[in-house]
């Protein structure tokens, strides 16, 4: 059974109670998004996918085939973007199925709204995603990338933003304007500013493309 609660809280704020006292889908939705536990599991394919043809030779072999060095790494990007599209309806499938294995019906405390924060976390997850492919293919290290994509999402940069903010006296918070922070703390009224810096993050990832050297990692 599957229905939506109405109540004034808002979901993609906080995780709370409803008012029977239990946790619904999209409470449990959100502190696994939120949580980085969605980014943690994305971001290890990631990592793996981008450096996979480099340790192989797959580049070495066709690399000399490809006009456009942008279309090669692009057609991997487009991969990446499904993936991680792929990833949130497998997340959302499962909790779904959790919840009516364990509970016995699927209950929503604010349907539309758990919608809304999806969507923005997805457009996060997917800059994200990007950002990481951009390093792996640019440093070309298995290691190094991993260490960096597990660090981002175990809360790494805030403490570098926190560090900055307390050392350099008047420090703009950065924060605001990183993909990690906004994922861990997205609210309703960050939805337009999280988009303008999903999409930057876009444009950075796709130009810095045009710079991935076409070769066999050493």
């Amino acid at each position: 059974e599957m229905m939506e609660v109405e109540d004034e809280q808002s979901i993609g704020i906080t995780v709370s109670m409803s008012d029977e006292g239990a946790l619904t889908a999209d409470m449990l939705l959100v502190s696994n998004i939120k949580g980085m536990t969605v980014a943690l599991l994305l971001l290890i394919f990631v990592v793996l996918f981008s450096t996979s043809d480099f340790t192989s030779g797959f580049i070495k072999n066709i690399g000399g085939q490809t006009k456009s060095r942008l279309m090669l790494v692009g057609s991997k990007s487009v991969a990446v973007v499904f993936y991680t599209v792929f990833n949130f309806a497998a997340t959302i499938v499962f909790q779904l199925i959790s919840n009516l294995l364990f509970t016995g019906g699927v209950e929503f405390l604010h349907f539309g709204k758990s919608l809304k924060f999806i969507g923005v976390e997805l457009v996060l997850h997917i800059a994200l995603s990007l950002a990481v492919m951009m390093v792996a293919l640019l440093i070309r290290s298995n290691l190094m990338t991993m260490i960096i994509a597990v660090l981002s999402t175990m809360g790494f940069p805030s403490l570098i933003y926190t560090a900055l903010k307390k050392l350099i006296p008047g420090h703009p918070d950065i924060s605001e304007y990183m993909v990690t922070p906004n994922i861990m703390g997205l609210q309703p009224d960050d939805y337009q500013r999280v988009l303008l810096i999903s999409l930057a993050f876009f444009v950075v990832a796709i130009l810095s493309f045009k710079k991935v050297p076409v070769e066999k990692q050493k």
